[in-house]
């Protein structure tokens, strides 16, 4: 009898497992981020005991923080840490573990009433502890201070750009830290990253961002023509970079171009159905609301 229960746990157990591989592989050809959470969750449900599923849950998680905004914001970030968090207290070596819990913690800022910064500085403390050598690590580190301590910011992202010359984050990152005191000194660096790297396989999303980040200094310096060249560049990496399209709606905008900028936002919004931001865009253009060559607008990070 004894026996018959072993085997009958055991099977129970490696059903629980394969159903919630099912889900997980599901999960991975999901349309949308909603029916994603939903089957990654089946999957942790059935299987509490892998990592990969709690850590890739808590960043869908988060990225509904950074998507919804006001909508549920504060159900999701609670549902991310404790998922995060989870991850840590279960694998405690997991370096991935770790850095999603800092991540986590770095978005919710904003929202959070308490010393979120502090428990992602932690967190991805704990994480290059685990694995030093990272350089990915130290540029999510310097991430949290970038309004804040941009000094420090440039330590972590010179430590991360040491350890590997090629990751283009870090050097990103750095030249960003000049923007609001020295915006040419920022763009002076960010032309320097895309003379002195083509784009490959493994770094052309990269690029692509340091392109569209070129031109929202151009745009917010009203060099509006230069702009659109590098939003332009940055769409031949990635066809659907949705702020470089939505960078070429405004920057057309701002030129007076209607049509054009009603085209582009109209690709964002095929891109983000129900984007209400977007849509308030294209009524206004249409309605005639928007003064040719508005000055003032600028394009944040």
């Amino acid at each position: 009898l004894i026996f018959s229960l072993v085997i009958l746990a055991s099977y129970s157990l490696g059903a629980r497992i394969y159903l919630a591989d099912c889900y997980y592989r599901r999960s991975l050809l999901a349309s949308d981020i909603e029916k994603k959470i939903q089957l990654l969750e089946k999957a942790v449900g059935l299987n509490p005991y892998f990592s990969t599923y709690q850590i890739i849950l808590a960043k869908d998680y988060d990225l509904q923080i950074k998507q919804k905004g006001g909508r549920g914001v504060t159900n999701w970030a609670k549902r991310a840490v404790d998922l995060a968090k989870g991850a840590t207290e279960n694998w405690p070596n997991d370096v991935a573990a770790w850095e999603t819990l800092g991540m986590i913690y770095r978005d919710i800022r904003p929202i959070s009433t308490g010393p979120a910064s502090d428990f992602a500085v932690k967190a991805f403390k704990k994480a290059i502890d685990l694995e030093p050598g990272n350089p990915v690590l130290f540029t999510e580190l310097g991430k949290l201070y970038l309004s804040s301590d941009a000094k420090k910011a440039r330590e972590y992202f010179a430590k991360a750009k040491e350890l590997n010359p090629a990751y283009l984050d870090a050097p990103l990152q750095e030249a960003l830290t000049y923007e609001a005191e020295k915006p040419e000194e920022a763009i002076k660096r960010l032309e320097r990253i895309v003379k002195n790297n083509s784009p490959n396989y493994q770094n052309y999303l990269l690029l692509a961002e340091v392109r569209f980040q070129l031109g929202r200094l151009y745009f917010n310096a009203n060099q509006l023509d230069e702009a659109i060249f590098q939003f332009n560049r940055a769409l031949d990496l990635v066809p659907n970079h949705s702020n470089s399209l939505y960078a070429l709606g405004l920057a057309y905008k701002k030129k007076g171009e209607k049509d054009k900028a009603i085209s582009y936002f109209k690709r964002v919004l095929e891109l983000n159905p129900g984007n209400k931001e977007v849509e308030e865009e294209i009524n206004d253009l249409r309605e005639g609301k928007v003064k040719k060559k508005s000055g003032n607008e600028k394009l944040e990070k």
